[in-house]
């Protein structure tokens, strides 16, 4: 959910089995260097709960290298296309201090925290 051709990588569990999306009552937004380990660990908290009906849980991935869609995402390949993963490479926890990520053709930085904000927008269009 960037503007152009850039796109923020997530880890997200899927909306749950239901026509009615009223049944989300909360979205957990897990944010740290190993987005991935710690999303899986977010995800099962929330099922031990039960909760797993009524909680999104979308954990945002800050690449510390060059990802295209087509790398995060190979099956949706109809989306490939040239989007790019802004990327936070200089200084690896740059990311936790609102810095811009790196520089590529066509593609002038982007702060961690406008692309935070960028999740937390889609997360409510997604979810209402």
């Amino acid at each position: 959910p960037l503007a152009g051709d850039a796109f923020l990588p997530v880890f997200a569990t899927p909306a749950p089995e239901t026509d009615e999306a009223s049944t989300i009552k909360q979205a957990i937004i897990v944010v740290h260097g190993a987005a991935e380990v710690y999303f899986e660990d977010v995800v099962k908290a929330v099922q031990r709960q039960k909760e797993n009906q009524s909680t999104v849980v979308i954990a945002i991935a800050l690449p510390d290298k060059a990802c295209s869609l087509k790398d995060w995402a190979p099956r949706h390949s109809a989306l490939n296309g040239g989007y790019r993963a802004p990327f936070w490479n200089i200084s690896r926890d740059q990311w936790q201090f609102g810095g811009l990520s790196e520089h590529q053709p066509g593609h002038d930085g982007v702060s961690s925290f406008a692309a935070l904000d960028s999740l937390l927008a889609w997360t409510q269009t997604e979810n209402p």
